[in-house]
């Protein structure tokens, strides 16, 4: 309830408000290791599908009911021919890295159900003038970023495409209890040339969308 408080729109947060007795089918796009763990925890009567270019680690794996290894070039294509549709899709700093995040953003949608709901996160447009600091601020501070940057109006223009409904989106998620910690540890930030808690939102790195789709 707190973390659900002090940011309110994170992906965390957006499971919490969830019903945790509900079995969700869950489809985890580009979802990375420790996140099925997350989710779990979250909502432990969900059925967890995990889809990333990487293998997960031994400990992610009793938390994943289903896991499909793709790889860049056929990552899209691997989430469309997935037979089952989703009650909840969750995209979280993943289109930056897709080869073609316009068909992997359509693929998420084509999978989802009717009154599904997506939760899509990944770096602000503005980010590629922010300070470079090891664990990513700049945009371009991770190389497996790709070098087209996603803009915000790009993706609203992509959702008028579908049958989805806007429930929340801000080009720059600036939650202010992070904001405020992000300004008190800002000095050691610098000098340390580190992300550390509340530097995101200090600077308001993240762009985040909710949808539903109709």
């Amino acid at each position: 309830l707190i973390k659900s408080k002090i940011s309110p729109k994170s992906k965390k947060s957006f499971l919490s408000k969830l019903n945790k007795n509900k079995a969700y089918k869950i489809l985890d796009v580009g979802s990375g290791n420790n996140s099925p763990i997350l989710t779990k925890e979250i909502l432990p009567n969900s059925i967890y599908t995990g889809i990333d270019i990487k293998p997960y680690e031994k400990y992610d794996l009793e938390f994943i009911d289903t896991y499909i290894q793709s790889n860049p070039i056929k990552f899209s294509n691997d989430i469309f021919s997935l037979n089952n549709k989703f009650d909840i899709v969750i995209s979280s700093h993943n289109l930056e890295h897709c080869n073609d995040w316009r068909n992997t953003l359509f693929a998420m949608v084509s999978v989802l159900e009717t009154n599904g709901l997506l939760y899509l996160s990944l770096p602000s447009e503005r980010s590629i003038n922010f300070p470079c600091r090891e664990g990513t601020l700049n945009y371009f501070d991770d190389e497996t970023h790709k070098k087209d940057v996603i803009t915000f109006n790009e993706l609203v223009s992509e959702f008028n495409k579908y049958d989805l409904k806007l429930l929340f989106s801000t080009k720059s998620y600036k939650p202010y209890f992070m904001v405020f910690i992000g300004f008190i540890l800002e000095p050691l930030s610098i000098f340390l040339k580190k992300v550390l808690p509340g530097t995101w939102a200090l600077y308001g790195f993240e762009t985040i969308f909710i949808l539903k789709k109709k």
